[in-house]
């Protein structure tokens, strides 16, 4: 199961122990082909242990090292607590952060977190919750769409308009030097109507930018994926040979990875696969 990703890395988890509601993670490399085993977390070994709420993958660009942060819920003596979980693959430990206070009613609508600007997000039924992974906090975005989309780094929600089907994509960002938790949102651009008829969209939730910037990859309901230049107001088809289906049946869910170079860490293994890849010095 997808947990989330970063950089290029990406977070599985797997049920080994259904009856204990115990869960391995993995931290993979995709194109390296190496991953880690990442230890049980201490909270699921607590008498109280029901599950974990939240999950996901980011980036400490102040420590220069990759987080796992979770969120379980634990019920003893008839109180009920979110403690908040870091997992370093630098020191490949574990550590208690804090509870988690601010809420998510009704749990997020996807367990993994999305990670953008040093921070991870969940998007709950009464807003969207962020944690900023340097300085350890939670915060609350008082806006709520039903979907995050990230793109180039950055945090977007769509906002479809009441007086046509036109969407305004808006991103959320702080100003230099201040947290995170202090940011807004900020417009960015728009899928029209007429985009979305003539190119068959499935759903106007981009995928990803292009690397110049001025186009869109959005996912097609027949052929796939195409990138739309919303500049120019031109397209180009991608192929894609042997795409899943299930791509263009839930879009929402879709975390989109690229390809790295980043270490899983020294205890790593590799996958087996396909033939290891061997990279020069």
């Amino acid at each position: 199961m997808l947990c989330g990703s970063c950089n290029g890395l990406i977070l599985l988890a797997m049920i080994f122990n259904f009856k204990l509601k115990r869960i391995n993670h993995a931290i993979w490399n995709p194109f390296t082909r190496r991953y880690k085993k990442i230890p049980i977390c201490p909270v699921q070994t607590l008498p109280g242990y029901c599950s974990y709420v939240n999950i996901g993958l980011g980036y400490d660009s102040a420590h220069d090292d990759y987080k796992i942060i979770m969120i379980s819920l634990v019920v003893e003596s008839n109180y009920v607590s979110y403690p908040v979980w870091l997992f370093s693959l630098k020191s490949s430990s574990w550590r208690r952060s804090q509870d988690f206070l601010l809420g998510l009613k009704n749990g997020a609508r996807e367990k993994a977190g999305r990670f953008a600007n040093g921070a991870l997000y969940w998007d709950g039924s009464d807003g969207i919750v962020g944690f900023d992974i340097a300085n350890e906090v939670i915060f609350k975005i008082q806006k709520s769409s039903g979907s995050l989309v990230i793109l180039g780094g950055n945090l977007y929600i769509p906002v479809p308009r009441a007086e046509d089907k036109d969407v305004d994509f808006y991103f959320y960002a702080s100003d230099k030097g201040r947290e995170i938790a202090s940011g807004s949102w900020r417009k960015g651009f728009t899928v029209e109507e007429e985009v979305q008829s003539r190119y068959n969209v499935f759903r106007p939730w981009p995928l990803a930018y292009s690397k110049d910037g001025d186009s869109i990859l959005l996912l097609n309901k027949e052929n796939g994926l195409v990138w739309y230049n919303f500049e120019n107001k031109t397209r180009q088809w991608v192929e894609i040979p042997g795409m899943p289906k299930v791509m263009l049946e839930v879009p929402t869910y879709n975390h989109v990875n690229l390809e790295s170079l980043v270490s899983v860490g020294n205890d790593s293994a590799f996958d087996g696969a396909a033939e290891e890849v061997i990279l020069d010095d």
